[in-house]
């Protein structure tokens, strides 16, 4: 993603920096917290806590290394540059509001070992094009992806066992494909649908009324 020798506005993310390994309050003063463009939270941290990043308006670039397991709710929530993020790779939720109006986000490479995402995880993300999510996820929150304006489609694997209301709302997606088990409560999931069409035993399609918030 980058490299530090290269990019100014640096901040490498050490174990000492942290207590007990969690991040916790690290920026002192706002001018602190808004001159770091790019991060590297080094091995060695274990986990993020709520709210760790949150409002960090220069950053764009962040890479968590493997020995973060837990993140916890709003680490990234307002930052509005952040365009790119490497996720560790034994990460197993993305939490409610995490990435919640990081307009700018593009780029997100959920790791394999994902379960659960949480309520309004995505909300704002507007320049998300695509969602390529584990075969193994289980739980997506309530309104996950509204505000989702650069989101055409979303595929939701048959592992699934529970979704939120209103997952789409304020959104440009014209079709979910989804397991066929929620075919009952699809008024709640996705309220605008325009309609429902079994592709197969398993799954559906549900297709959206169209509307534009560009």
């Amino acid at each position: 993603m980058f490299n530090k020798k290269e990019k100014k506005h640096f901040f490498n993310v050490t174990p000492d920096m942290t207590e007990y390994g969690n991040i916790v309050n690290l920026f002192q003063n706002e001018f602190d917290k808004n001159k770091h463009e790019y991060i590297n939270v080094n091995y060695g941290v274990m986990a993020i806590e709520k709210g760790a990043f949150k409002d960090m308006i220069s950053l764009k670039q962040i890479i968590i290394n493997d020995s973060v397991r837990v993140i916890e709710p709003q680490s990234f929530m307002g930052c509005i540059k952040l365009t790119d993020i490497k996720l560790p790779n034994n990460l197993t939720e993305i939490p409610s509001e995490m990435f919640y109006n990081c307009h700018m986000l593009e780029n997100i490479v959920f790791p394999l070992t994902i379960r659960k995402i949480g309520s309004n995880a995505f909300t704002n993300c507007y320049e998300l094009k695509n969602l390529n999510f584990p075969e193994n996820l289980r739980i997506i929150g309530a309104e996950a992806f509204s505000g989702c304006t650069g989101l055409k489609q979303l595929n939701i694997p048959k592992s699934v066992i529970s979704i939120g209301n209103n997952i789409i709302k304020n959104s440009n997606i014209e079709e979910v494909i989804m397991p066929n088990r929620f075919k009952e409560n699809i008024n709640n999931i996705i309220p605008n649908n325009i309609g429902v069409e079994d592709i197969d035993k398993e799954t559906i399609k549900v297709l959206i009324e169209k509307k534009h918030f560009d």
